[in-house]
């Protein structure tokens, strides 16, 4: 079961079929917990404050954008700006900003390719629990794009496949009450990475410019610099 990563697909990238648009939004909004709870979003933030304060940052997979509204508390002099290949995210995602207004936070539905164009000069690209949805062959490709198109780092956190993580998110999601957030987080971890795969794939993408930290708990954290 953990001796590679799975195929399966998790319910949200099946489709809004699959769920109601409350359980949609109601994972959105509980998804930002688990990545507080989780520390994805503290270590974010840390590496952050080590770039100008005038930095341009893309998240790419922004989801629900609470991720990019929370970081903008803390930097708001940073041209913050959250893409996503689902309308129904975007949506969500300037509902919640218009709650919340940031005035440097900006949201569009929008591929990864068309980034330089359409922003000009990037100075980051983030990338949170988003690695995991991808095979190995377009992750690659991902990781070269974002490479390409950052001036100065690509940050990822993600998840690391392993029984203990597994059954550990087992235990503790249903607390959250959210059948998208139980079903898929076990899925996502199914998904998730060894350092050796990180490894592999990083080269099949060329880039040899980086460095891999294992984080509490069970997570990695990649930057990805200039060469």
């Amino acid at each position: 079961m953990f001796s590679q990563r799975s195929q399966e697909k998790e319910i949200l990238d099946m489709g809004s079929e699959y769920y109601s648009q409350e359980e949609y939004e109601e994972c959105m909004k509980k998804l930002f917990s688990v990545n507080r709870l989780f520390g994805f979003f503290y270590s974010t933030r840390t590496l952050l404050r080590k770039y100008a304060k005038n930095s341009a940052v893309v998240d790419v997979g922004c989801g629900s954008g609470l991720f990019l509204l929370n970081l903008s508390r803390y930097f708001p002099q940073m041209k913050m700006s959250g893409i996503d290949i689902s309308e129904q995210a975007i949506q969500l995602a300037n509902t919640l900003q218009k709650k919340t207004p940031s005035k440097n936070v900006t949201f569009k539905r929008q591929e990864l390719a068309s980034l330089q164009s359409e922003h000009g000069n990037i100075d980051i690209v983030l990338a949170t629990l988003v690695c995991h949805h991808l095979d190995h062959d377009d992750l690659a490709k991902f990781l070269s794009d974002a490479q390409s198109i950052a001036a100065k780092a690509v940050i990822i956190n993600d998840l690391h496949r392993h029984p203990l993580a597994y059954y550990f998110y087992k235990i503790i999601s249903p607390i959250f009450k959210n059948k998208l957030i139980t079903n898929d987080g076990l899925i996502s971890i199914c998904r998730g990475f060894t350092r050796k795969e990180l490894q592999n794939i990083l080269k099949h993408a060329s880039i040899t410019h980086y460095q891999i930290k294992w984080c509490f708990p069970f997570r990695w954290r990649i930057i990805i610099w200039k060469p």
